[in-house]
């Protein structure tokens, strides 16, 4: 449920029996010992900011099943290098990813529609194409990204938001 284990500090492990469907809002927020969770295949929602600010997190799993992945899910997490979006998922919220030091190449599925403002504000990822699907880039959505260097933006997109590459220091190509 919302807020299960919320600020548990000293909650390094987390073993979830594969029933479980639900992961609530602010499900392991600040529970800065945990370093790693296995999500069990079925479950069909992980809450917003549900490992917010766990520092110590560096591997999660995020499951076929889950379609959304909510505003602020990864949010300071930061020790998470590298994540793999599902296939899956159609919308990644506002700031699901930001300020975290996840870098190299993103992959973002072409089944998403929807990247929410900052969902990448400050990481450290050096390319991303972007999928046919989209048609718009957020407010901020790589903002502060300073090792960004590539873009690739499909032939359909018709709107860039304000500030979505403010700051992108390294930033030396973008492909339309």
């Amino acid at each position: 449920g919302d807020n299960a284990f919320n600020g548990c500090k000293n909650l390094s492990k987390l073993q979830l029996h594969n029933k479980i469907t639900y992961f609530g809002d602010c499900a392991l927020m600040n529970c800065t010992a945990i370093t790693s969770i296995a999500l069990p295949d079925g479950i069909a929602y992980l809450g917003y900011s549900a490992f917010e600010g766990c520092t110590e997190l560096g591997y999660v799993n995020i499951p076929k099943s889950i379609t959304l992945i909510e505003k602020d899910t990864f949010h300071n997490c930061k020790s998470l290098t590298s994540i793999t979006i599902p296939d899956g998922v159609t919308t990644i919220g506002e700031r699901a990813f930001a300020n975290t030091p996840i870098q190299d190449h993103v992959t973002i599925p072409d089944g998403i529609t929807y990247l929410g403002k900052e969902a990448f504000f400050n990481t450290k990822i050096s390319s991303v194409f972007l999928p046919n699907n989209m048609t718009t880039l957020s407010q901020g959505l790589f903002q502060g990204c300073k090792n960004l260097n590539l873009v690739y933006i499909p032939d359909n997109f018709t709107d860039i938001d304000s500030y979505a590459f403010d700051g992108c220091e390294s930033l030396t190509t973008i492909r339309f």
